[in-house]
């Protein structure tokens, strides 16, 4: 893909073409589902016609798995292979005749004049409808397996009845392994100052330390300008985009990032608390926490009000709740928990900053 195409974790660009199944088929309408995005091109094209043929064979499959097929053509001659549909629900052909949608996930490569080459790729979207894999046409004759081999190696969708739980979003992916790794080495080879909270003294909001209430050291990233840059890029293309749908709320300033570690050693923790409670803090809308790492035991996040459901995000998954609601981190009883930890807020909320606002 051209480097005009989304990137991996990113939100898969929405869009509405006509189909085998309707003249207005909303790709959004497939929330849920994971989804393989196959930019065929032309299937007078023997490799094309190759993979399409190799993913028809596997229409049950599809269905069985709740993977839905799409198969991107820009040839209107290809419109009766349509016949060879069986599952309509979990395969369908998107008539890309103006190469809109093709354009738009960068498969529309131009030189220097006026040609343009056509870059087949097959592209897979998680249920949350961000871009989990772009897979190039490496080997015709096995690309339709080694995609179908990648999906089941996916995490099912969840079903049955849903329990009560906080009103929180979790958005997977939105650090790579190698980002928490560099923020990990980073904090190792800056060590960590203690990490305080703030509290409201004589009508004034002040930072205080108390390793009764609160065990975690911390480094802040705005002494990291170039790694500050790199994780704001991925704050910006991978996690407010959920932010803004899901919350209906637009982020246009954050509080500061730090990462934080909680040590076993000191059995780190931050007990019941919330995070816009007073006069230099009641600006924060979301706070957002972000672990680095999965190997340590303890350390969980839970929200009393909601019940005492323990929350774990994956290494790189960023969970963003209400900055009001009130949460805690569970002892750490082995090892480190490394976490990115970050508060939006907007211009509006920013005339609420007193002060006596710092960050803490």
């Amino acid at each position: 893909m051209n480097k005009q195409a989304y990137r991996i974790g990113e939100p898969a660009p929405w869009f509405v073409a006509p189909s085998s199944v309707n003249p207005a088929f909303h790709f959004d309408t497939l929330g849920g589902h994971h989804i393989v995005l196959c930019f065929l091109g032309d299937c007078r094209n023997p490799a094309a016609r190759s993979i399409l043929e190799s993913f028809l064979n596997a229409q049950a499959e599809l269905s069985q798995r709740e993977v839905v097929f799409l198969a991107v053509t820009c040839n209107p001659d290809d419109q009766p292979l349509s016949n060879l549909i069986s599952y309509t629900g979990y395969v369908k052909f998107i008539w890309d005749f103006n190469q809109h949608v093709s354009s738009l996930y960068g498969c529309i490569e131009h030189d220097s004049g006026t040609a343009s080459r056509y870059r087949p790729v097959t592209v897979v979207i998680n249920s949350l409808l961000q871009i989990a894999a772009a897979l190039p046409w490496r080997d015709p004759s096995t690309h339709a397996s080694d995609v179908l081999d990648y999906c089941r190696r996916q995490p099912q969708r969840m079903t049955g009845v849903a329990l009560a739980q906080a009103p929180v979003l979790r958005v997977p992916g939105v650090l790579s392994a190698d980002d928490c790794s560099m923020l990990i080495r980073l904090y190792r080879e800056s060590g960590g100052n203690p990490s305080g909270f703030m509290r409201l003294e004589s009508g004034r909001t002040v930072p205080a330390f108390d390793p009764d209430f609160k065990r975690r050291r911390d480094i802040r990233l705005e002494d990291h300008p170039d790694m500050q840059r790199r994780v704001s890029r991925r704050i910006e293309t991978r996690l407010l985009p959920y932010i803004r749908h899901a919350l209906r709320f637009d982020p246009t300033r954050f509080e500061r990032y730090v990462v934080g570690c909680y040590d076993a050693r000191d059995h780190g923790t931050f007990l019941p608390h919330r995070d816009n409670t007073s006069p230099g803090t009641r600006h924060r809308r979301f706070a957002m926490s972000l672990p680095l790492n999965e190997d340590y035991i303890g350390g969980d996040l839970r929200f009393p009000e909601f019940g005492m459901q323990r929350y774990r995000p994956a290494a790189g998954e960023a969970i963003v709740f209400s900055a009001a609601l009130l949460h805690e981190v569970t002892p750490v009883t082995r090892g480190e928990r490394f976490v990115l930890l970050c508060f939006f807020h907007d211009e509006a909320d920013a005339k609420l900053r007193g002060p006596d606002s710092q960050d803490s």
